[in-house]
């Protein structure tokens, strides 16, 4: 009886829920092939009404042009005007044949009598037409409105004909689209009803399916959904595998429960990694990416103190760049480590230092990164293979760092590392990108990308802003005296002039060969020229010659002077005004300051 049972379900479940799918889906495709057809068939109809009345309409419009043209010919005698005549002529016997073509047997009988009549008048008119064109070949026409009245009236009567014909085509057409309405219409219920009876002959089937043999699978989903036992099958239909399911279910429900906690454990971790990489990699600030690494591991790890200790370019020692608000506390009298990250464990060897208890005999003597109880965890950051800093983790409970929770740590570090590095390497290749390669100051594409935000800046705090064109006299001359090697020691000595006396808020550009151009944010005419008399006598007073060098080395320099708003409120404007003060200091005898003079259509 079991057996039989079984094989019954089965039947059941092919007759029951395949035959059901299959006679909606015939049911389907039956009734709408029929609606689509019927459809089809309606707006063919529809298309050929249309194209009869489009028809007549350029019949019409072609009776139009060859009037106009004939018009214009009897009036003037001019031949062109008979262009749009002939043109349009021998379109109407096509208009009106397209007309009756499309014409269906039962439409011959009402339209063809109103089709020939509107042919007739056009015939009509056109052989008056060609009368009245023989008429004025042969001279002027002595009354020509009779001529034209006559033309006219034949031609009313194109139109009295013309409609008629689209009065009828519309009714017809009315009618014609009514009754395919209608007809879609009736089509569309009978559809409906076979479509709704299949549904529910179907809906019946699946239920009696559902209702009779699959209950206990339905039991066991919802216990499933309810995060409940799964239970043994019930009912007067038990079925084996059923049970065997049951009872697997039941062992298997608690392993995947657990891996489940796992799994939603680490996607999260992933997507958060995931995440904190692709924003590392948008970062151009250090102290950006330091807050966002310490509230990265904060919120990941939860330690009761973090550190990040990171190694400048150039520097062997150590700056604590979170917290970022350390104050003396981590002064590097106090920790040692701060002057010789060599004394650090994980620095040294480059691996991950995790110490599950602080009072442990391997735990480090480092007062900075080693709790007095709990344990920690010091992660060095490598980037291209150098160490350049490290994260210290610290937490009160022994044991907190799993390597679970090390991997985890490390992942972050080594982003962070990452996108530390590349942050350092951008702005170094951006920096020399921006600097002359002999002086060490910035270069003239420095000048393009910092003028136009310094001129910004000044106009929306309505301060002024002054340019300083600088050069040296009689450079030339040294070069070809005492070498080019020497005179790129001059230049360096000059700057170095330049740069002790500038402001922390000037910048000094080299603009091309010995001439150097100076931002003065903040400073007037009076004040630029002040400076830049400072400038000239400090290089007066400068002895040149180094060694190897004769001493009798001695340079002067010549400097224009110009200032917004007095002499431009563009970059242009401004290089170009302190440019010509400076021609003029070198033209008044050089070793001066010039400043330039103001004009009207300064901008």
């Amino acid at each position: 009886m079991a057996r039989s049972r079984e094989i019954s379900f089965r039947t059941l479940m092919v007759v029951g829920v395949h035959g059901s799918l299959l006679a909606m889906v015939v049911a389907a495709f039956a009734t709408q092939w029929g609606l689509t057809a019927a459809t089809g068939r309606a707006e063919a109809e529809r298309q050929r009404l249309v194209r009869i009345a489009r028809a007549s309409d350029d019949l019409m419009q072609h009776m139009l042009n060859e009037e106009g043209g004939l018009r214009g010919y009897l009036a003037s005698g001019e031949i062109i005007f008979l262009q749009p005549y002939a043109a349009a002529r021998d379109l109407d016997d096509v208009d009106v044949r397209q007309m009756l073509g499309l014409l269906n047997d039962g439409e011959r009988a009402e339209f063809e009598p109103l089709i020939t009549r509107l042919h007739e008048r056009t015939d009509s008119w056109q052989a008056l037409a060609v009368a009245q064109i023989g008429q004025r070949r042969r001279g002027a026409i002595a009354h020509l409105d009779l001529l034209l009245d006559e033309g006219r009236s034949r031609f009313d009567a194109i139109r009295a004909a013309k409609a008629e014909l689209d009065k009828a085509l519309e009714l017809h057409t009315a009618r014609r689209n009514g009754a395919n309405d209608r007809r879609l219409e009736v089509r569309r219920e009978i559809s409906f009803v076979i479509l709704l009876g299949t549904l529910l002959g179907a809906a019946l089937l699946i239920w009696f399916v559902t209702v009779k043999t699959l209950q206990p699978l339905s039991e066991l989903a919802l216990a499933a959904l309810d995060d409940a036992s799964f239970p043994a099958p019930s009912g007067r239909l038990r079925i084996r595998e059923i049970s065997r399911l049951s009872s697997a279910l039941q062992g298997l429900q608690g392993r995947v429960h657990e891996r489940e906690a796992q799994l939603a454990r680490q996607h999260d971790v992933a997507a958060a990694l995931s995440a904190f990489s692709e924003v590392s990699q948008l970062i151009e600030e250090e102290a950006e990416l330091h807050s966002m690494l310490a509230r990265a591991l904060q919120e990941e790890l939860g330690p009761s103190a973090l550190h990040i200790l990171l190694r400048k370019p150039g520097s062997e020692g150590l700056d604590v760049a979170w917290p970022r608000d350390h104050g003396p506390a981590l002064a590097v009298a106090r920790f040692p480590i701060l002057q010789d990250p060599a004394s650090c464990r994980g620095i040294r060897t480059g691996v991950a230092v995790s110490i599950a208890e602080a009072s442990a005999p391997t735990a480090c003597e480092c007062k900075l990164g080693v709790p007095e109880e709990g344990s920690y965890l010091c992660l060095p950051m490598i980037a291209t293979g150098e160490v350049i800093g490290l994260v210290n983790l610290q937490a009160r409970r022994p044991g907190d760092f799993t390597s679970e929770r090390v991997r985890l740590a490390q992942s972050y570090v080594g982003v962070a590392a990452t996108a530390l590095s590349s942050i350092r390497l951008l702005a170094l290749a951006r920096d020399r990108a921006l600097r002359d390669g002999l002086t060490g100051v910035y270069n003239r594409r420095f000048l393009d990308e910092l003028f136009p935000k310094q001129l910004a800046l000044a106009r929306r705090t309505s301060r002024p802003l002054s340019v300083l064109m600088l050069d040296l006299d009689h450079f030339k001359a040294c070069n070809d005296t005492y070498g080019h090697d020497a005179g790129d020691r001059v230049l360096c000595a000059f700057v170095r002039i330049l740069q002790e006396e500038a402001r922390t808020s000037d910048s000094v550009i080299r603009y091309g060969g010995e001439e150097f151009l100076m931002l003065l944010p903040e400073t007037d005419e009076q004040g630029a020229a002040a400076f830049a008399e400072r400038i000239r006598s400090a290089v007066e007073r400068r002895a040149f010659g180094e060694s190897g060098l004769p001493a009798a080395i001695s340079l002067r320099c010549s400097i224009g002077v110009s200032s917004m708003p007095s002499h431009g409120e563009s970059p242009g404007a401004l290089i170009l005004a302190a440019d010509r003060a400076l021609y003029l200091a070198k033209q008044q005898g050089r070793n001066r300051v010039v400043v330039a003079e103001v004009k009207a259509n300064a901008a």
